[in-house]
């Protein structure tokens, strides 16, 4: 029973430390949109970063709404940077640049659809998102982050990330 135990504990250890903290995530995707080529093009005034949520997710999205509050990052590009909560329903309504899709969301491939049909930045926690169409993500590679980048979500929107793609793993 005890080993039981101990191999349990040390798979939710492991399984842990195989995502890229929050704060330190949100930090890489956010750095990533600055580097779009395009970014002029994507919008002016506030950087409002969108963070939907479905019945019963909505204490995730104001826990990563205030993570990104934290950050020490107040801006991109010289455009301030902030975080609104919005329920899923609404997010084709609100008006935002990105929408940051947390770890779980019920209804992620809507609202990543609704995403896309806006043309907006969309990141994501969830390495298996960006692969079905997120534009942004970070994983890990050798314990460091990696950005993760899909390459036709990119081109959908008319971002270029140029040098970022040569360090970035990339999904089609």
């Amino acid at each position: 029973m005890r080993v039981a135990v101990a191999a349990l504990l040390v798979a939710a250890a492991a399984g842990a430390q195989e995502r890229v903290p929050e704060p330190l995530g949100l930090m890489v995707m956010l750095k990533i949109v600055s580097y779009d080529t395009a970014f002029a093009s994507h919008g002016a005034g506030d950087f409002v970063v969108l963070l939907p949520y479905a019945p019963g997710d909505e204490a995730k999205a104001h826990e990563l709404a205030a993570v990104g509050a934290g950050l020490e990052v107040k801006s991109i590009k010289e455009r301030p940077l902030r975080f609104v909560v919005v329920p899923l329903t609404e997010l084709a309504s609100k008006k935002g640049a990105a929408v940051l899709l947390h770890p779980g969301l019920s209804g992620a491939k809507a609202a990543l659809e609704k995403a896309k049909e806006e043309k907006l930045y969309v990141m994501s926690f969830d390495e298996a998102l960006v692969k079905e169409g997120a534009l942004l993500g970070v994983g890990l590679a050798n314990g460091k982050p990696q950005p993760l980048i899909n390459v036709a979500a990119m081109r959908a929107i008319g971002a270029d990330f140029g040098p970022v793609l040569r360090l970035a793993r990339t999904f089609q």
